[in-house]
């Protein structure tokens, strides 16, 4: 008769407990798809807005959003941190106007709620110029005031490089803080010399 409950108690146990798997999974699931509505739903809004403005008047002094870009942002994950893309249309631009306004969107930070900005939004951007493929890009002291770890600032740099290197011609980034190299942001990543594109860092979701 004890030996007959014991079983009955572990079938019990093991239902129970694959319930619980069950319904962690499920839990997971659901939040995954939530995100990615939210994604898309930024995604319509956004596109909203660029066909608003690309169907402003003739006479309209706003310059058209023509130029497609793309722009990393952090993005979290149950175990670990990532890049992530973002698409969006700029103003035209070419050449180291382009590579600022970039820089700047950047600063402004991610449209997408389940993404997180790289840099901080008192940033200035000082100066960019770019020779034989090295974008050297000028950043304000407040650049510095990053509050993450190792992997946020190893992140943060990756995105300012993986940007940038989307743009043809620009293979690698030196980063300047009020014009002087500067070993790291936050104490952790050396960017003393150049920085080339990672794509170890970058997470597509589907």
């Amino acid at each position: 008769m004890r030996k007959n409950t014991a079983v009955v108690l572990a079938v019990l146990l093991c239902v129970a407990m694959l319930a619980g798997c069950t319904q962690s999974k499920l839990q997971d699931e659901i939040k995954q798809k939530d995100e990615k509505i939210a994604q898309l739903q930024a995604e319509v809004n956004q596109l909203k807005e660029e066909i608003a403005r690309l169907k402003a008047p003739s006479g309209s002094t706003q310059p058209l959003l023509t130029n497609l870009v793309t722009l990393y942002f952090i993005k979290s994950m149950p175990t670990e941190f990532y890049l992530h893309r973002e698409d969006r249309l700029l103003h035209e631009a070419t050449g180291t106007d382009l590579l600022r306004m970039l820089l700047e969107e950047l600063i402004i930070g991610p449209r997408f709620p389940d993404l997180e900005p790289v840099l901080p939004s008192n940033v200035t951007v000082l100066s960019v110029q770019l020779k034989d493929g090295l974008a050297t890009v000028d950043l304000s002291r407040e650049a510095r005031q990053l509050n993450v770890g190792a992997r946020g600032e190893a992140l943060a740099v990756s995105a300012i490089a993986n940007t940038l290197t989307e743009v043809d011609g620009v293979t690698s980034v030196q980063i300047l803080i009020e014009g002087e190299i500067v070993e790291t942001l936050a104490g952790h990543v050396d960017i003393s010399k150049p920085v080339r594109r990672d794509e170890t860092v970058v997470i597509e979701l589907k």
